[in-house]
């Protein structure tokens, strides 16, 4: 990502696919590595939002993996990547209602 400066990632996660690069280790916790990322690019992340909620088959749904990652983020990162970075990047102001859990 330092290499290149304008390059953004989208965050999603899927329970039924945990490769080499998912970001929760076995039981839901944040890998170290990935947080490490997160705090050093915060303007760098959104929420991925094309993952079909609810998907009724699946015994866990892939919004609750986003949900699990989401929690155990620091408030400020939390922010950023919840609401602040999708309104500065699609240039859409954020609603003064939102509440990001834990602020």
């Amino acid at each position: 990502m330092r290499a290149h400066p304008n390059l953004f990632m989208e965050i999603k996660t899927d329970p039924r696919s945990h490769g080499l690069n998912y970001p929760l280790a076995d039981g839901g916790k944040l890998k170290p590595e990935w947080l490490a990322l997160f705090n050093e690019f915060p303007d760098r992340f959104v929420l991925g939002s094309d993952q079909h909620y609810p998907e009724t088959s699946e015994p866990e749904q892939r919004w609750q993996e986003v949900v699990k990652l989401f929690n155990q983020l620091p408030p400020e990162v939390r922010r950023k990547i919840g609401t602040d970075n999708a309104a500065r990047i699609y240039g859409k102001p954020v609603a003064s209602h939102v509440r990001i859990a834990g602020n």
